[in-house]
C-alpha cells in the first residue's frame, strides 16, 4: 500500500511539472501576448508563483538581465525536480 502511493505521488509530481513547464506555460506564451500569458499563469498556479516572487518583480519592474538570470536557475531547478522525479519513479516501478 505504501509503495503504492510513493509510485502515484511521484508520478502526479512528475506528469504535473512537465506538463507544466513543457505544455502549459509553453502554450500561453505562443497563444498569448507575453503580459497575458504572465496573468494567467499567475492567476492559474498561485501557490506555484507564491515561491518565485522574485521572478515576478523583476518581470514587473523591467529587469531584463536579472529576470534572465532568475527565470534561467527556475528553469534549473523544475528540470533537475523533473529528473529526480522521473529516475525515483524508474525505480519504484
Amino acid at each position: 500500500m505504501i509503495l503504492s502511493l510513493a509510485v502515484l505521488s511521484t508520478a502526479l509530481l512528475f506528469g504535473g511539472m512537465t506538463l507544466y513547464s513543457l505544455g502549459f506555460a509553453a502554450f500561453l506564451f505562443t497563444a498569448l501576448p507575453a503580459k497575458t500569458a504572465r496573468g494567467a499563469l499567475r492567476r492559474a498556479f498561485p501557490w506555484f508563483y507564491a515561491f518565485v516572487p522574485a521572478i515576478n518583480r523583476a518581470t514587473d519592474a523591467g529587469l531584463r538581465q536579472r529576470f534572465r538570470w532568475l527565470h534561467g536557475l527556475s528553469v534549473v531547478v523544475t528540470l533537475g525536480h523533473i529528473a529526480a522525479t522521473g529516475w525515483l519513479l524508474s525505480n519504484l516501478a
